[in-house]
């Protein structure tokens, strides 16, 4: 009686563990697939964009980020973004705050800062305040909003 019985378990574990290998098996077949589409999809977003898809940065559009690029990459240093900035002497800061002040004195009605913007760039930490210490001006602003004008 003892024999049977663990002849018939010894069969039972014989079945389970087949089981378990073809499902083994069926889980490598979908991996190698899905490696395939990956590596194809791979291809496909090189060719498109210029660079390979960044794994790490995970998530949608994780390979479309403006990250750095290799030296032996597709992307010409040229179209490469460079994030390097540029120090200005005192002097070019004082002539830029001079400009905005003639600008601004220029207008009877002061300037908007789109137009501030649009000739001199973004001015850090804002323009009365960069006015103030590099051209010894105190501008005052006018409305609100996208009405917001800069007067002398």
């Amino acid at each position: 009686m003892k024999t049977d019985l663990l002849a018939e378990v010894e069969a039972g574990t014989t079945k389970l563990a087949g089981k378990i290998a073809d499902a083994i098996q069926g889980l490598n077949d979908q991996r190698e697939k899905l490696a395939a589409q990956i590596a194809a999809l791979n291809v496909k977003h090189q060719q498109l964009v210029g660079r390979p898809y960044n794994v790490r940065s995970g998530g949608a559009g994780g390979g479309l980020s403006q990250g750095r690029t290799s030296a032996n990459s597709s992307v010409s240093p040229a179209a490469r973004k460079s994030r390097k900035r540029i120090r200005r002497s005192p002097e070019q800061l004082e002539k830029v705050a001079g400009g905005v002040v003639t600008l601004i004195k220029s207008k009877k009605d002061g300037v908007s800062a789109g137009e501030i913007i649009k000739n001199f760039g973004v001015l850090i930490p804002s323009t009365k305040e960069f006015v103030k210490k590099w051209g010894g001006v105190n501008v005052r602003t006018t409305g609100v909003g996208a009405k917001t004008r800069y007067v002398a």
